[in-house]
């Protein structure tokens, strides 16, 4: 259950192995409290799967994900994206792993971050090419590009191609396609396959639409782009950090600055976020890992209010006795200690 359980939900980095299974129920208890906006998908996941059992709810995984690449695939949109449309942006990979270094005089706690990924990146870079590019092909007879731009997210396209295909599921069949509809890897799995450098090549395209709208209120705060300091993560996710002497206080960051930038961006299906850092200068790790320093992120609403926090730049060796130590605030339990790699089993020492 827990090999499937990583690959619907890789977020939760779960320790499939089945050596120590306490630890690894620690740590799913740990990432849950973590992420706990997909505790009831979780619990849901453990009812469905053992009552399918391992080999029924595979089984009907593959054939959903088979019925939505059959629908894809065998349309006028799919003829046009795979072999007319022109890959004409040329992505600046120089940046695409790109890692800022901050001076000892700009610390990384000297600026605000707006942190921004692409809704669904595969999803929305079809929609892209749907809205932008449909007088290039037989658009207007083509069901599938009808239903896409329908469709407001990718779960709802996945279950158009179920309706579409026909098939009749059984009640067990639609409670595994509950959650199988929901899962981001699947997405990846899908429509990733589908042309993946073309979609890359859109998904910059839509970058550099958001680009030229967070441009727009930097100029109207007078803010030099020279200041301004771009992070990519990936093909689909990057971070602005702006300097904080550039603003009287963080209600002034919030309640005007941002604000104005989430009214740019309503038109956009990104997802944005804002946050600071706070230095926890105290944390040392064992002679196992290298002594650093680690970050909490504090996450804030519109209203500035916060909304939770997460820490950044921690070993996945020892995430689990940090995030119980310093978001959580409890006491660490010998469980949290232990780790797996290479074969090895570890205890963390913290000094």
């Amino acid at each position: 259950m827990y090999k499937e359980l990583d690959k619907l939900f890789p977020m939760l980095k779960l320790p499939v192995q089945e050596h120590f299974p306490e630890i690894r129920d620690s740590h799913l208890e740990i990432q849950l409290l973590k992420n706990p906006e997909i505790l009831d998908d979780i619990n849901n996941f453990k009812k469905v799967f053992s009552k399918n059992g391992k080999e029924s709810f595979i089984k009907s995984k593959y054939k959903f994900i088979d019925t939505l690449s059959d629908f894809i695939i065998n349309s006028k949109f799919y003829e046009y994206f795979n072999n007319d449309y022109k890959m004409e942006f040329n992505a600046p990979k120089k940046n695409k792993n790109h890692v800022v270094h901050f001076s000892t005089t700009n610390n990384i706690d000297d600026f605000y971050y707006i942190h921004v990924d692409i809704k669904s990146g595969n999803y929305n870079a079809f929609k892209y090419v749907a809205n932008n590019y449909k007088e290039s092909y037989d658009s207007a007879n083509d069901s599938f590009t009808s239903d896409l731009l329908k469709t407001n997210s990718f779960e709802e396209l996945f279950q158009v191609s179920i309706d579409r295909s026909g098939i009749i599921l059984t009640d067990n069949e639609k409670e595994v396609f509950e959650i199988i509809k929901k899962s981001k890897p699947i997405r990846q799995v899908v429509m990733g396959k589908l042309n993946s450098k073309k979609s890359t090549d859109v998904l910059w395209r839509m970058i550099t639409d958001f680009e030229k709208k967070f441009l727009n209120i930097i100029n109207k705060y007078d803010i030099s782009e020279d200041l301004i300091t771009k992070i990519v993560q990936s093909q689909d996710e990057f971070t602005f950090a702006i300097p904080k002497s550039k603003f009287i206080d963080v209600s002034n960051f919030n309640n005007t600055f941002y604000k104005d930038l989430m009214e740019e961006l309503s038109s956009l299906p990104v997802r944005v976020e804002r946050y600071s850092f706070e230095i926890i200068k105290e944390i040392k790790s064992s002679s196992k890992f290298d002594s650093k320093l680690y970050h909490v992120e504090t996450i804030y609403d519109i209203h500035n209010n916060v909304l939770f926090e997460k820490l950044c730049g921690v070993p996945k060796k020892i995430y689990i006795p940090m995030f119980r130590k310093y978001i959580l605030k409890e006491p660490l339990q010998d469980t949290d200690l232990y780790s797996q790699d290479d074969g090895n089993i570890y205890k963390l020492v913290v000094l």
